[in-house]
């Protein structure tokens, strides 16, 4: 998936793609998913973002911005980084953080689950 979406930018000349490719890699590196429902085995968590930029890309959503947020959407939530530590345009660095979830302790989970889905 990695190989397959780093072609595609290269040739459409996707810059946000390609390096956020490789900032979810760096960022994402021993990571694994969790709680998987059929499986016991440790799946590397980079394979959520590739996976879901690559259904983007295959129904035909190629917009660079799309792609890179798509593939940074939980590096902020999971990797600690600030979505405005995201060296990448003001449009990706928003739309991450609008997927970034940041609850307040202090109130109810309904609530901050309606304030996040509002956003």
């Amino acid at each position: 998936m990695f190989t397959r979406l780093k072609t595609i930018a290269e040739i459409c000349g996707l810059g946000q793609t390609y390096r956020a490719l490789y900032y979810i890699r760096e960022h994402h590196r021993g990571q694994f998913r969790i709680g998987l429902k059929y499986s016991e085995k440790r799946i590397p968590y980079i394979s959520h973002p590739l996976m879901m930029a690559c259904h983007a890309q295959s129904m035909g959503l190629s917009d660079d911005s799309l792609l890179a947020v798509i593939l940074l959407h939980d590096v902020c939530e999971d990797c600690g980084v600030a979505p405005e530590e995201l060296l990448f345009t003001d449009e990706v660095r928003e739309a991450v953080a609008l997927l970034t979830k940041q609850f307040d302790e202090s109130l109810p989970k309904a609530e901050n689950e309606a304030r996040y889905y509002a956003a």
